[in-house]
């Protein structure tokens, strides 16, 4: 009898095995939430990372580019001919810098090139997945990575004693690299920055 007494007491009952395993379960799910929280906050310090490096990278190559060479008002005598006289600036989609000309693009997926997008209104949509090319004589260079993806860019040009040129873009997260619906409209950057030809003294 003894023996016996012994063993139902060191034994776990129901009610204790039930609180056991829904204390383990609270804390399970509290390590969850935290460990999918830092998780989520390392998504979002990351895409905007990405963003920062995308502009300045954008940004940093047009500049050097303007302040190197010269900023060619128009591409064709017929662009130049219809815009008014008077303008003291002219908008454009696309921008020429010497010999290199910068526009938004889709890639095509057979080719593995880049087509110059004309109408600016395919663009609008983040799925168009839109990228900015610089095209040389060289060829085509992404200066804008597949991560991101644009919805606009104009091109406003002076025309004034010293040639400057304001560059206006929407840039945000590219939809096919699998970033969260939210990650792509809460990193929606519109950017504008003015950059000038540099005038040396004669």
């Amino acid at each position: 009898m003894k023996k016996n007494n012994f063993k139902l007491k060191s034994a776990f009952t129901l009610i204790e095995v039930i609180v056991s395993i829904t204390i383990l379960a609270i804390v399970l799910v509290s390590v969850f939430a935290v460990f999918f929280l830092a998780s989520d906050l390392s998504n979002k310090a990351d895409v905007s990372r990405l963003m920062q490096e995308n502009v300045k990278n954008i940004v940093e190559t047009i500049s050097e580019d303007v302040r190197k060479n010269w900023i060619k008002i128009c591409d064709t005598w017929t662009d130049c001919h219809n815009f008014p006289s008077d303008a003291l600036y002219m908008s454009w989609s696309d921008l020429y810098v010497w010999e290199n000309h910068y526009y938004l693009a889709k890639k095509d997926t057979i080719s593995d090139t880049y087509t110059r997008v004309f109408n600016l209104n395919s663009c609008l949509s983040i799925k168009d997945n839109c990228s900015m090319i610089r095209e040389s004589s060289s060829g085509q260079d992404l200066i804008s990575n597949s991560w991101v993806q644009f919805s606009d860019l104009k091109f406003y040009i002076s025309r004034d004693f010293e040639p400057k040129v304001t560059i206006n873009f929407t840039i945000l997260p590219a939809t096919w690299k699998w970033i969260k619906s939210n990650l792509i409209e809460s990193n929606k950057i519109m950017f504008e920055t003015t950059v000038s030809e540099r005038l040396y003294d004669k």
